[in-house]
């Protein structure tokens, strides 16, 4: 979908009788999965502003379009999701889990669970269970949504690493403290000896 194909089913959804002439997978296509990606979107292509605040006098008819919208797409979403098997892309994560493990291709959800179980397995508690859930579809942006994935790991990494590098050099600090406490009480005592 182009940006204009993009703005232009966005202006029908502001309006509520022309939002029910756009189908559910267009309305899934145009790739909103949060409120704050469709209100990022809203606020640059439709007011040229990159906050909220900078909205001025435009502040309620935003808002209101933005929760019209947001219910929209959140609904067509949930149909899709309801509805039939759909190839594409499955996210795959752990329930009770914010964190999406990775992104995978298939035609169902059974499909992609039983994928994501073979080669995600591991990684899942005892108390949880994979969950796959339709993304979007086709497949062409499986491989740069598991590359973002990827970067996100790596950056946790480095800041685990700082993390217990910064950990371990405590730790020899308070043992270096508590070896010159032990100094100093055992020259006091053996100061108190000789007094």
């Amino acid at each position: 979908m182009t940006g204009e194909e993009k703005k232009s089913a966005i202006e029908k959804l502001f309006d509520p009788k022309n939002a029910c002439k756009v189908s559910d997978r267009e309305i899934f296509g145009l790739g909103f999965h949060t409120k704050l990606q469709l209100e990022k979107y809203l606020l640059s292509e439709f007011y040229d502003v990159t906050s909220y605040d900078d909205l001025g006098r435009f502040k309620s008819s935003f808002t209101k379009r933005k929760s019209h919208v947001w219910k929209v797409v959140k609904d067509a979403a949930k149909r899709i999701r309801a509805g039939d098997n759909h190839f594409g892309i499955y996210a795959l994560s752990r329930r009770f889990y914010s964190d999406v493990l990775a992104y995978i291709t298939a035609s169902s959800v059974e499909e992609a669970t039983l994928l994501g179980n073979i080669v995600l397995g591991y990684l899942i508690p005892k108390n949880s269970e994979l969950e796959a859930t339709f993304y979007e579809f086709g497949s062409e942006n499986s491989i740069r949504k598991n590359e973002l994935l990827l970067d996100n790991i790596s950056i946790k990494l480095t800041r685990r690493e700082t993390t217990l590098d910064s950990l371990k050099k405590e730790q020899e600090n308070l043992a270096n403290h508590k070896k010159t406490l032990q100094i100093i009480i055992d020259q006091l005592k053996e100061q108190n000896k000789h007094s």
